[in-house]
């Protein structure tokens, strides 16, 4: 796949950032340099501006943004998304901070996208396969029916786009015909959830997600592990899990949410609130943000936490 040429494309990379680590950014922006994309828009939700934005304004394709407050990932998503097609970019590309795109990972995304929207005729939008750089396994693919289904695949030995019905942001390929069907991101929910109920408004208007498994992106979810009974619990800080359950109970009431994404999910949370409450550190700051979390979701009351 690596030789085939893609069809020419104006791409941007929109980037969003929060006190990040500098080696690491780096190293995002050295592999993104080296791909087919035009710009790097880095949105900087960072309250101050980075140490080093002086010389981020200096790079080769960067276009650095800084907000002055944090926003929120969808706020800062969306002003990168405007400014970059007002820029004339047909296509987007999504990162975190901490993403790190293998080699030759946005070359196949543009190829598979082509590929698959000359096929069917239709909108696509795609994904790589991530890996967890701790593990090395490959993250499953979702798909939704009558149940949720995990499917796990293999970076290694699977080659063909894998149909799923759920995409995190981070090493998303998004065309622009398919950001001006489907509309913004939720600047509301500020942090968590966002991408999924973007992906399920996707799927509502008829766009089909796809895993390119050839195409890598190595990506570690949670900031920790809980460890019990012999099963490994991703944890996130007892802020992030009020964002979590806030966002996902609101998305209880919305239409276009599979009701066996809610189901599935409805049960995970609640048993995973009941182990984080019982055995995480800081288990009663955790208990009273989750339950902040479901109240502000059921009532509707969303935006940046304020204490």
């Amino acid at each position: 796949m690596d030789c085939q040429i893609v069809e020419p494309h104006k791409v941007a990379a929109i980037l969003v950032t929060f006190h990040p680590e500098w080696s690491a950014l780096n190293g995002l922006l050295g592999i993104l340099q080296r791909s087919p994309v035009d710009n790097i828009y880095i949105i900087d939700n960072t309250p101050w501006a980075l140490s080093s934005d002086i010389q981020l304004r200096t790079m080769e394709k960067i276009i650095y943004i800084p907000l002055g407050e944090n926003q929120g990932i969808g706020a800062a998503q969306n002003l990168g998304t405007r400014t970059a097609i007002a820029d004339g970019h047909d296509y987007i590309i999504y990162f975190d901070q901490d993403s790190q795109p293998s080699e030759g990972m946005i070359h196949k995304l543009l190829l598979s996208s082509d590929l698959l929207s000359k096929n069917q005729l239709e909108n696509v939008i795609v994904g790589p396969a991530r890996v967890d750089p701790r593990t090395g396994k490959t993250a499953v693919v979702t798909r939704i029916g009558s149940t949720v289904k995990k499917i796990p695949i293999d970076y290694r030995t699977d080659k063909h786009p894998i149909q799923c019905d759920l995409l995190i942001s981070s090493g998303t390929l998004v065309s622009k015909q398919c950001i001006e069907l489907c509309g913004n991101s939720r600047e509301d929910f500020f942090i968590d959830c966002v991408d999924i109920e973007w992906g399920f408004r996707a799927k509502s208007e008829g766009i089909d997600l796809y895993t390119i498994p050839d195409a890598v992106m190595f990506h570690q979810v949670g900031d920790d592990h809980l460890t019990l009974f012999g099963h490994s619990l991703t944890m996130h800080d007892p802020l992030r899990h009020y964002y979590f359950y806030r966002n996902f109970y609101f998305m209880l009431g919305l239409a276009h949410v599979p009701l066996a994404w809610k189901i599935f999910v409805f049960i995970k949370s609640t048993l995973q609130a009941v182990v984080f409450s019982l055995f995480a550190p800081e288990r009663y700051t955790h208990s009273k943000m989750i339950l902040k979390g479901i109240f502000h979701g059921l009532t509707g009351k969303l935006g940046k936490y304020e204490q």
